[in-house]
């Protein structure tokens, strides 16, 4: 089988998209399906793109996304097109709606992503306060997209619910296929169970990792800690991707390691130290996806602590890889979860090895490339009815 990979970006570089380009691409590989990359495509009209940026912004304080431009996407598809003729390929692939939305070919066409449009606007901070227009064309340019795929591969249940009620999409197009973790090797069973033995459970090390603060939810992690300590639980929270003015809280009880670069050994040594010697990762995060930190978390065993918000639940499963809470300023749910683990070893032990099992079973990139090549073999073989199955 031989696919086309479609990516407006260099699918090699790791800081795109966080790298998932990069890793999408080696899960299909390693299912031995043939890829024909095509990318990084051209912008073209950047001179007028960037007058609308200043005018959006400066003028009507809104935000305009160059990237949700008709003519941008246009011309994305006309690259991709004339590269196609080239080609003798069975599959047209993609990790973005953008490219594939005004795409004429014969080829099926098929993209796995997180969101839908319509599911980030006034979401994620960067999709609040667009301009009517931005709106209007980001809307206009995912439904050609549904509409031109034959299978729409979604990571969480809450990204293909926008995609059947905001765009009118078929239940029997849609799938849902969570991405692996972002790490390189593989733990076994054994590696996890030693891990878990070897934590002291008279101190709870909580363990954040994110850019952004406020979204990820820092500042909750940080009552989160602080009430554990209330409780009488010693518990220190590693914070890991940011480096916020938390100068009022506790130093004794928060160490801050700011970001780190798993291309840099040292580095990503430390990472996978804080993964190793955590006892649960916390993320409760006020806007998300489903971000690939959870499956790296429950590859190293650890329970994750989080919100329902988002693609949050079809990640983590209440009370088998974590626990989760309503957003809110409420903790208690993840406070006591927390407690009621450490009350018994035995507890604990059980949460970790299931964390490691959804990894194992499911959160991993192997588990995603079989799943997504099944899809694709059933495309080319024009199975009738549903072509694919949610997981």
């Amino acid at each position: 089988m031989r696919v086309a990979y479609v990516t407006t970006y260099d699918p090699s570089d790791l800081k795109a998209w966080s790298g998932l380009g990069h890793h999408i691409a080696k899960a299909l590989i390693n299912q031995d399906v043939h890829l024909d990359f095509i990318g990084p495509l051209k912008e073209k009209f950047s001179k007028w793109l960037s007058l609308q940026e200043v005018y959006q912004s400066k003028v009507r304080g809104k935000k305009f996304k160059r990237e949700r431009e008709p003519m941008v996407n246009r011309y994305y598809a006309k690259q991709v097109g004339k590269k196609l003729k080239q080609l003798s390929v069975d599959i047209v692939f993609s990790p973005s709606t953008l490219p594939i939305a005004f795409l004429e070919c014969t080829q099926p066409i098929v993209f796995w992503t997180d969101a839908t449009f319509n599911g980030m606007v006034d979401f994620y901070p960067m999709f609040t306060n667009l301009c009517n227009k931005t709106i209007r064309n980001g809307n206009m340019i995912e439904q050609k997209a549904l509409e031109k795929a034959s299978a729409a591969i979604y990571t969480s249940e809450w990204a293909a619910q926008s995609a059947v009620q905001d765009y009118n999409t078929p239940n029997e197009k849609i799938a849902i296929i969570p991405f692996g973790a972002n790490f390189e090797g593989v733990r076994q069973i054994q590696q996890i169970e030693n891990l878990i033995d070897n934590k002291p459970m008279d101190r709870c090390h909580l363990l954040f990792i994110g850019t952004e603060w406020y979204r990820k939810g820092g500042d909750i992690a940080l009552e989160l800690s602080r009430s554990l300590n209330r409780h009488g639980l010693p518990t220190e929270l590693r914070i890991v991707g940011c480096a916020p003015d938390i100068q009022d809280f506790l130093q004794d009880d928060i160490v801050v390691y700011g970001f780190l670069d798993k291309k840099k050994p040292e580095e990503s040594e430390l990472l996978s130290n804080l993964f190793e010697t955590s006892h649960f990762l916390v993320l409760p995060s006020r806007a998300e996806c489903t971000p690939v930190v959870f499956s790296e978390a429950n590859s190293y065993g650890l329970p994750c602590l989080s919100t329902t918000v988002g693609g949050i639940p079809s990640i983590i499963r209440s009370g088998v890889n974590g626990m989760l809470s309503p957003l809110g300023p409420d903790i208690h749910l993840l406070r006591d979860y927390v407690l009621s683990l450490f009350k018994n070893c035995q507890h604990y032990r059980d949460a970790a090895l299931a964390s490691f099992h959804e990894y194992d079973s499911r959160l991993n990139w192997n588990a995603a490339g079989q799943r997504v090549s099944g899809i694709l073999e059933r495309l080319l073989g024009g199975s009738p009815g549903s072509l694919v199955e949610n997981v």
